[in-house]
């Protein structure tokens, strides 16, 4: 099953999100026309999450032309005879090269990456305690609530990891999120969170060479140094710290 469907949703129900444009209808005397845009695709992947690694990344990619990505992804794989998934922890001469031309050709569209980089000599474990999982799910949140303070009606996709289902992962990141849209007094953010499985998912795989790169930088890879400079002026990195506490 594709990742993107064809159907969308939003929070005023009609099946797309919608706002009022000041153009003019074709006829004179028609009243402003109602401009339908689809929500963005939302997909959110980590690495270095709960396990012994000092850091821990976390990415949430905004896709707004899903279907002009997934055919660019199509594309490549195409010349390189490339069918394998695209997973940035795996290597080789013909990766490389696969990476480079598909992450040249997507930051071409309208795609956006914000990235939470986390020391996790940083997390409070007292806060925590036996229960690593609660900080991630804490940064996730973090990480999509920063991230989407314009979107509305969207579904967030989630690659399928065991813990998912175990931790009510999905769940949490719903609830949350739009409990703070509402508190801000904004639409609703998350109209779904879906799991899915990223070896069947071009997006979930593009999303994973944005994080996957962005971490290698930052845990010193030498090899994702060129990556990196092909998304930089589409990604956005926070590099998450705990608040200072004030008296």
């Amino acid at each position: 099953m594709s990742l993107y469907r064809l159907r969308q949703y939003c929070a005023c129900g009609d099946g797309v999100c919608c706002q009022w444009s000041d153009e003019r209808g074709a006829v004179e005397g028609v009243g402003p026309k109602m401009l339908h845009r689809h929500p963005p695709v939302l997909c959110f992947d980590e690495a270095g999450g709960i396990g012994p690694f000092p850091i821990a990344a976390l990415g949430l990619l905004i896709v707004n032309e899903p279907d002009a990505v997934l055919e660019t992804v199509k594309r490549v794989r195409r010349q390189h005879g490339f069918v394998n998934e695209l997973k940035s922890s795996k290597w080789s001469n013909l990766r490389r090269q696969v990476y480079v031309d598909v992450l040249t050709e997507v930051v071409k569209h309208d795609v956006h990456a914000t990235i939470l980089v986390a020391r996790k000599r940083d997390l409070d474990r007292r806060y925590f305690p036996g229960k690593d999982y609660m900080a991630y799910n804490y940064l996730a949140k973090q990480l999509v609530v920063r991230a989407t303070i314009e979107v509305q009606g969207a579904t967030l996709y989630v690659d399928k990891k065991q813990r998912t289902k175990r931790d009510n992962f999905l769940e949490y990141l719903k609830a949350e999120v739009n409990l703070r849209a509402l508190e801000d007094g904004r639409p609703v953010v998350l109209r779904a969170v879906e799991d899915v499985d990223s070896k069947d998912s071009d997006l979930m795989q593009v999303t994973d060479l944005f994080v996957g790169t962005v971490y290698g930088v930052e845990t010193g890879n030498v090899r994702k140094k060129e990556l990196f400079e092909i998304i930089r002026l589409k990604t956005k990195i926070w590099q998450w710290g705990p608040q200072k506490k004030t008296r």
